[in-house]
């Protein structure tokens, strides 16, 4: 068993997956159409320049690996005229901006420096 990561190329999404090698892609696929909603049918799963075929085993292709993450994508969202991708949900977080004290409007931070080394002098 080991770690497989999938990034879901529509949303940006990623899982991490613990997997046997000698687990069909298939068994993959339906186990990521309820979770990222892709039908079975419209996911296209690339390792590299590989694409994964459902009825291979994923040792086929050397996965799990640290080394080798798979894309999906949505085939549905590759044809012309496909609707957007539904829009995320997320929680906005305000953080105020303070800026930091200094002597000098936009002045050089060496300014402030405490070192006599570095004397400031007129312009």
């Amino acid at each position: 068993m080991g770690k497989l990561v999938i990034h879901i190329a529509e949303n940006g999404h990623s899982y991490e997956l613990d997997c046997e090698e000698h687990a069909l892609v298939e068994t993959l696929q339906k186990f990521l159409e309820p979770v990222c909603g892709i039908p079975f049918n419209d996911q296209l799963l690339l390792c590299l320049d590989t694409k994964l075929d459902s009825l291979r085993p994923l040792s086929a292709y050397e996965l799990p690996s640290r080394e080798c993450e798979v894309l999906l994508f949505n085939k549905a969202r590759m044809r012309r005229n496909s609707p957007s991708p539904q829009l995320e949900q997320y929680d906005t977080i305000d953080i105020p901006f303070t800026p930091a004290p200094s002597s000098f409007h936009n002045a050089h931070p060496l300014y402030d420096a405490s070192d006599p080394a570095f004397v400031r002098e007129a312009i």
